[in-house]
């Protein structure tokens, strides 16, 4: 491979690089507004309760509460679905422990749960050249394991 072409493929790195930066950052920017949104609804159920505190009957606040708390729930499940857009477009998936890991794992590289069977999802040649930068071997299934990783993704074997 001569140079000219490793300068291309460093330049299509950069690209692709730099529009799935932009990408996140539009959805993290409509996150924020979500976020914000929620936060004013909450506010807002405040203020129902307390002027129904004043009032001396709580339940003068209960159509409130509902429907600002009906609100939030629609909109933290628009955050979840946007999270998740994240997680597809840079190919990994967030364990509860806060671990990430490649969208083909099975089990997390920090704490080793297992990830709920998700259908594999089709990934273009220059992605699964971006998932194969692993260093380190699984001595139980011989699968490539990440440089942080504390467990094997696909079989849940401590790494030592």
């Amino acid at each position: 491979m001569n140079i000219f072409q490793k300068l291309k493929e460093g330049a299509n790195k950069a690209t692709d690089y730099a529009q799935q930066t932009m990408k996140t950052t539009k959805i993290n920017t409509q996150i924020s507004g979500l976020k914000r949104e929620i936060e004013r609804n909450n506010t807002q159920i405040g203020h129902a309760v307390y002027e129904a505190y004043k009032a001396n009957d709580l339940t003068l606040a209960e159509d409130a509460v509902r429907k600002f708390s009906k609100d939030n729930m629609i909109l933290e499940n628009e955050i979840s679905q946007l999270e998740r857009d994240i997680e597809v477009i840079k190919n990994e998936k967030m364990c509860d422990c806060g671990g990430k890991a490649s969208m083909e794992a099975r089990f997390c590289p920090k704490c080793g749960k297992q990830f709920p069977f998700e259908p594999e999802v089709e990934m273009e040649e220059d992605e699964e050249e971006e998932v194969a930068q692993i260093q380190t071997v699984c001595n139980n299934c011989g699968a490539e394991l990440a440089p942080e990783a504390h467990f094997c993704e696909k079989c849940g074997t401590v790494v030592k």
